[in-house]
């Protein structure tokens, strides 16, 4: 499944400030928040950010976007939409609250 992410802040997957497609194709798009935490937080360089994408796209579907493998996309994380942990193939939609819950260390 091929993706399409509109960002609306300086990120990894944007040149500065342009709002454009990564990859555009006939999509209705949809709008989430995605909160990142710990580490996330840190690779990201913020804490929430508004994404557009494709109607369809899983949460899994949407970390690997963001998180290639070789990145974090390698963890093992678990994910969570409007609070509540779900499965990787859930579906996100419109307005839903994202957050990719990475490890935590100590012990």
């Amino acid at each position: 499944m091929q993706l399409s992410i509109i960002e609306h802040q300086n990120s990894p997957f944007t040149s500065g400030s342009i709002k454009k497609p990564l990859h555009f194709e006939n999509f209705q798009m949809i709008q989430v928040t995605v909160l990142y935490f710990a580490a996330l937080r840190e690779q990201m360089g913020q804490t929430e950010q508004q994404i557009d994408v494709a109607t369809g796209t899983t949460i899994g579907a949407l970390f690997e976007q963001l998180f290639p493998p070789g990145s974090a996309g390698s963890w093992r994380v678990g994910f969570a939409i409007n609070r509540e942990q779900v499965p990787a193939d859930t579906v996100l939609s419109n307005a839903d609250e994202v957050a990719f819950l990475p490890p935590l260390g100590g012990g």
